[in-house]
C-alpha cells in the first residue's frame, strides 16, 4: 500500500509527464495548496499510480440555495495505459465518491473539443457559459463619484483580509447560479493568479470595498478575467481607473452569460432527486419526470414526481409521464434560464 507523502509524490509525478506545459512554480503551488489525500482519486497498478484525478469541492447557488459540488481537476492517465478505459473507470468510482460524500453535481472544463466528447460519455453535458465584452474608453462615462473612490492594488493577504474577502463573498453569492470561491480556495486562485502576472485592484468608498477586480495587461488589450462591484456606477468607475491606469485602448471583460455566450464547462448530475427537489422551487408546477442512461447510478434512473420543493420516486408501474430526460440531457433541463457560471479556476 501506497503511503500518503509517496501517493503525493507519483500524483506529481505523473501530472508533470501528462501536462509538460505547466511549469514548475505552477505544479508546486498546485501540490502545496490544492491537493490533498481526502481529494485524490487514483489507479493504481503494480506499485505504480497510471491515472488520477482530484475532486475539487465547490459551493453553488441554485434555486435560492447553496449546494454542494465537485470540480474533476487533473484528470490523467499514463501514456502507456491511455486507450484501455482506465480514466473511464476511474471518473466513475469518483463520481461515487462524490454520491457518498453527499456532493449533488460534478463539473470540469474540457481543455479541448475530443475531451468534451470523451467527457459526454461519462455522462457529462455543455452546460457553465459566459460572455465578453470589448469596451473602450468612449464607451464609459466619468462623472464626479469617482473622485470619491480610492484605487488600490492588493496582494493576496490584503485580499484575505475579513473586509475585502467578505465583500467578494457576497457579491460572488447573489449570482443566482454559479460556482463560488471559498476563502481556502481563493488563496491558492491568487496566488496563481499573480504568480501568473495578473494583478488584483480593489474600489474603496470612505474604507469600506465597493469593487475588486482581476486584471492583466497584455499590450494595447486589457483583460479583466473577473469584476464585481456594489452597483452599476461603481463598476463603470473601476472600469474607466483601469483603462487610464494601464493605457489600455480596449478592455476585455469576461462575465455571466445572458445566454448566447460560449460554453466553457460540463455538469454531470451526480444526485438526481435532490436536483429535482430544488427544481421544483422555481418551477412548483407537478411534473412526472422519467430519467434514464445513468450506468453508474441506477437509483438516479427511474420516475420522479416535482412538485412545490419536493421530489419523490414514483412506485406505480406504469406512470403517466410528462418529462423523459437522458442524464446528459438533464443539466440543460435543470439550469434552463439560470445561466450557470463558473470563473477564476485553476487548471
Amino acid at each position: 500500500m501506497i503511503g500518503q507523502e509517496e501517493m503525493k509524490a507519483r500524483v506529481r509525478d505523473l501530472w508533470r509527464l501528462c501536462f509538460p506545459a505547466d511549469s514548475e512554480e505552477f505544479v508546486d503551488l498546485y501540490f502545496r495548496m490544492r491537493y490533498t489525500e481526502q481529494i485524490n482519486s487514483a489507479v493504481v497498478e503494480d506499485g505504480k499510480v497510471i491515472a488520477a484525478l482530484q475532486r475539487i469541492p465547490y459551493p453553488m447557488t441554485f434555486a435560492g440555495d447553496v449546494v454542494p459540488t465537485a470540480y474533476i481537476s487533473g484528470a490523467c492517465t499514463h501514456p502507456d495505459f491511455r486507450g484501455k478505459g482506465v480514466m473511464r473507470s476511474l471518473l466513475a468510482e469518483a463520481h461515487r465518491q462524490m454520491y457518498r460524500e453527499g456532493v449533488v453535481l460534478s463539473t470540469l472544463i474540457p481543455a479541448e473539443e475530443s475531451l468534451r466528447l470523451y467527457y459526454d460519455r461519462s455522462g457529462y453535458a455543455l452546460c457553465f457559459q459566459q460572455d465578453e465584452k470589448l469596451l473602450t474608453g468612449k464607451c464609459l462615462f466619468v462623472d464626479k463619484y469617482s473622485s470619491l473612490l480610492k484605487f488600490s492594488e492588493i496582494d493576496s493577504d490584503k485580499f484575505l483580509s475579513d473586509e475585502v474577502w467578505n465583500f467578494f463573498y457576497e457579491q460572488q453569492r447573489k449570482r443566482p447560479c454559479a460556482l463560488l470561491h471559498t476563502r481556502e480556495d481563493m488563496q491558492a486562485v491568487l496566488s496563481d493568479w499573480i504568480m501568473s502576472g495578473g494583478q488584483v485592484w480593489a474600489a474603496f468608498s470612505a474604507e469600506t470595498p465597493v469593487g475588486v477586480a482581476f486584471c492583466l495587461g497584455t499590450g494595447e488589450d486589457l483583460q479583466v478575467r473577473e469584476l464585481l462591484a456594489s452597483d452599476p456606477q461603481t463598476e463603470n468607475q473601476l472600469e474607466v481607473f483601469l483603462l487610464r491606469h494601464y493605457g489600455a485602448d480596449r478592455l476585455l471583460r469576461r462575465f455571466p452569460s445572458g445566454g448566447n455566450g460560449e460554453f466553457r464547462g460540463m455538469a454531470r448530475v451526480i444526485h438526481v432527486q435532490s436536483l429535482l427537489a430544488l427544481w421544483s422551487r422555481l418551477h412548483p408546477q407537478p411534473l412526472n419526470i422519467r430519467v434514464t442512461g445513468d450506468d453508474t447510478f441506477p437509483e438516479n434512473n427511474g420516475d420522479f414526481r416535482v412538485e412545490e420543493g419536493s421530489c419523490c420516486r414514483i412506485q406505480a408501474v406504469t406512470p403517466n409521464v410528462d418529462r423523459v430526460y437522458d442524464i446528459r440531457q438533464l443539466p440543460a433541463f435543470l439550469f434552463a434560464g439560470q445561466h450557470p457560471f463558473m470563473n477564476l479556476m485553476m487548471d
